[in-house]
């Protein structure tokens, strides 16, 4: 299940509460399902849809913009 934006855009916080519903229908219903989130994913956010339940996060603008993405991607992984 994918939830997605458009590259570059900024995070739309709201959708937090729609991860954690959509979890939470997974795990009530016993699906052996993923939940991918792109667009506007960060160092800043990644935590945050992590504890949401999300299992893939693509974070392609975070890393092609950036001066170092050694540095960025070694932050994601924190």
């Amino acid at each position: 299940m994918f939830i997605h934006g458009k590259g570059g855009q900024k995070f739309i916080e709201k959708t937090i509460q729609k991860i954690e519903k959509l979890k939470k229908y997974i795990e009530e219903n016993n699906l052996d399902d993923e939940i991918e989130v792109d667009g506007g994913i960060t160092d800043e956010n990644i935590e945050k849809v992590k504890k949401a339940g999300v299992d893939v996060a693509v974070v392609g603008s975070f890393i092609i913009n950036s001066k170092d993405y050694k540095y960025n991607i070694s932050n994601l992984k924190k």
